[in-house]
């Protein structure tokens, strides 16, 4: 399996392009499906990896911005105070 996959990728299909887990397609980390699923069914420590594989190719500085603004894509708010913690 592919490491540098989205862990989005990683844990759900997608009903929409049909990408089995493990599966890239064409905009799949954009589809609602795979997205909603994701955020439902993840285990806390994938979506924790979600958010940092989401922030990764930031800049130090926009990361910063992101936490600050309480930005939180795949994370509920308690999820997203333990994910902040972690940095």
């Amino acid at each position: 399996m592919n490491t540098d996959l989205s862990p989005i990728s990683t844990f759900s299909d997608c009903e929409e392009c049909g990408a089995k887990i493990g599966e890239e397609c064409n905009d799949c980390a954009n589809h609602s499906s795979r997205i909603h699923y994701f955020i439902e069914n993840a285990p806390l420590d994938l979506p924790l990896k979600a958010q940092s594989w989401s922030f990764n190719g930031f800049p130090d500085h926009l990361k910063k911005m992101c936490l600050e603004d309480n930005d939180s894509i795949f994370l509920n708010e308690e999820e997203y105070m333990v994910w902040k913690s972690t940095l």
